[in-house]
């Protein structure tokens, strides 16, 4: 689902309107939702009750503030914005709104008047880093002056022109001290850090980053920043959120963490390049590195060769089976349904993934594998050879997919990750008192059932020969019903939800116990994708 903005009509707003704590539903027309503002305006009512956002607006009501920052980093992130914007003027209407960020950045580098529905909401939109421009907007605002800075656009100012690109090593570090990090329900919190922006790599024609020029710190600025956040926050467990970082780099990050002496660990992401030796992944495991995330795309080499993607599966393997004898965490990001792509070779890119499963059964790998999406900024779309339509206020294209696609899915369906499988279901209870104050409680939502001894093939719809465990959630007041299958994670949480209303903490603390003999970040993290997987079936209900 993706939808947008025009002057008078709502055609294509958001993709996954989801939260963590909600699941919100919308009427389909086609692949996309069509309608006005007034509706949109009702819509938006949909999440007025959310805990999270009353006790957000608990907290900001009282301060009156003057000024309101919003950091869009992907479009999904825009209803809620919009929530949040339209809430807080509604009540100090005089309040000035800047939105910014990744999103907004795409956004205004599209035709600029693409992004004039958004001043339907927002004051100023901001690209690029917001340091300097922000500084600009408030001193303006003191002042009483229009801000002057390029970076800074206003409804009546959306001309183009030139953007200021801050020299990286300028900008400030990344400051949490503002956060209640305790917050956080992790057994090890991770912190975002960066020593580069873009991607040193720059070719691939799906890829969003190809109209990004690359900047990096040197090695010692970095590791003065991640200095400073330990300094803050005490905190030493880091993701380093750089798009890529090439293997001499990776090795010189390396040795100067070791050398730096506190344990830190750390997760990258980084390309499958044949640079990238045992040595140096030897070097980044000793220095604390316990997880890569790789963009393999495709296990079929044509593919490969065709999306630019620059990378030898020979390698690929050989660079696994490295991760494998240091005991690395180890993501593979995929994708199906290239320009080009036939189902042959869809299905040979699988079969590459089984094949790594079983030479490497002790790696400890988690697959993505999702649907291509054809990002504005990509060289598909720029050069023109996928014939797309882009749309205001989307980061990525309409255009025309294999048709094979739908049936590979059902086939594959255990290799793939589509994030419209789950989306027709229960949204999650509302409640008006949000859980300030206390630990929030969940229990199966009324109408929810959990079997367990009966068994249902969805593939075939019919009952299954053996029994599988399944869970039923009735979607209408006729008392018609849907049937979801539940995995071993989602299958122990619903267990624990089974009995009635279960505190997180408890809920949490016993899914730890259950799978005791893991790595425990793991098992948080499973934790957690298993809350939001069952989320978005309508199987939570916030007490």
């Amino acid at each position: 689902m993706l939808s947008y903005l025009e002057k008078d009509d709502l055609v294509k707003v958001l993709r996954n309107l989801t939260h963590a704590y909600y699941t919100f539903q919308v009427l389909k027309e086609g692949h996309y939702l069509r309608c006005s503002y007034s509706s949109l305006d009702s819509a938006m009512t949909e999440f007025v009750d959310d805990p999270v956002l009353c006790e957000f607006l608990e907290w900001a009501l009282p301060r009156a503030p003057q000024v309101l920052g919003l950091s869009l980093l992907a479009e999904s992130q825009l209803p809620f914005a919009i929530l949040i914007a339209r809430i807080l003027k509604s009540t100090a209407p005089h309040l000035r709104v800047v939105a910014g960020g990744a999103y907004v950045t795409e956004i205004l580098t599209e035709p600029l008047r693409a992004a004039r529905p958004l001043f339907h909401y927002f004051d100023y939109l901001v690209a690029q880093e917001g340091e300097s421009a922000l500084a600009n907007l408030l001193e303006a605002f003191e002042r009483g002056r229009a801000p002057d800075h390029p970076n800074i656009f206003t409804v009546d100012n959306l001309q183009p022109r030139p953007l200021r690109i801050e020299p990286i090593e300028a900008l400030p570090p990344p400051d949490f001290t503002g956060f209640d990090l305790s917050a956080y329900i992790t057994p090890d919190l991770s912190l975002p850090v960066y020593a580069s922006k873009g991607c040193t790599w720059g070719r691939c024609k799906f890829c969003s980053q190809n109209s990004l020029s690359y900047r990096e710190k040197t090695v010692e600025a970095f590791l003065k920043d991640v200095r400073c956040v330990i300094d803050r926050t005490a905190v030493t467990h880091f993701q380093i959120v750089d798009e890529n970082i090439t293997p001499v780099r990776l090795e010189q990050l390396a040795r100067q963490m070791l050398a730096y002496g506190p344990s830190i660990r750390w997760f990258v992401q980084v390309r499958l390049d044949r640079h990238l030796s045992a040595s140096i992944l030897e070097l980044m495991r000793r220095a604390g590195c316990y997880a890569i995330e790789f963009g393999l795309e495709s296990g079929n080499p044509v593919v490969l060769r065709n999306i630019r993607k620059g990378i030898v599966l020979d390698e690929v393997r050989r660079i696994l089976r490295d991760c494998a004898a240091l005991d690395y965490g180890v993501i593979l990001n995929c994708m199906v349904g290239f320009p080009g792509e036939t189902a042959q070779m869809a299905e040979e890119s699988v079969r590459f993934l089984d094949s790594i499963a079983e030479e490497l059964p002790h790696l400890r790998l988690t697959c993505n594998t999702q649907a291509v999406k054809i990002y504005n900024t990509s060289r598909y779309a720029t050069s023109g050879e996928v014939r797309s339509r882009s749309y205001p206020l989307s980061t990525t294209m309409e255009w025309a997919s294999p048709d094979w696609l739908p049936q590979f899915r059902s086939r594959f369906r255990k290799h793939l990750m589509f994030s419209d499988q789950l989306r027709t279901a229960l949204p999650i209870e509302r409640y008006a008192t949000p859980p300030a104050g206390r630990d929030p409680e969940f229990a199966l939502p009324q109408g929810c059932c959990f079997l367990e001894n009966v068994g249902f093939d969805f593939a075939a719809n019919r009952p299954a020969s053996s029994p599988r465990a399944y869970l039923v959630v009735a979607t209408r007041d006729d008392g018609s019903q849907s049937l979801f299958q539940l995995n071993e994670v989602m299958s122990s949480l619903i267990r624990e939800l089974h009995g009635g209303r279960t505190p997180l903490s408890c809920l949490r603390d016993r899914f730890a116990k259950r799978y005791a003999g893991y790595n425990a970040c793991d098992v948080a993290n499973t934790f957690r994708d298993g809350m939001l997987r069952l989320n978005e079936i309508g199987a939570l209900a916030l007490c």
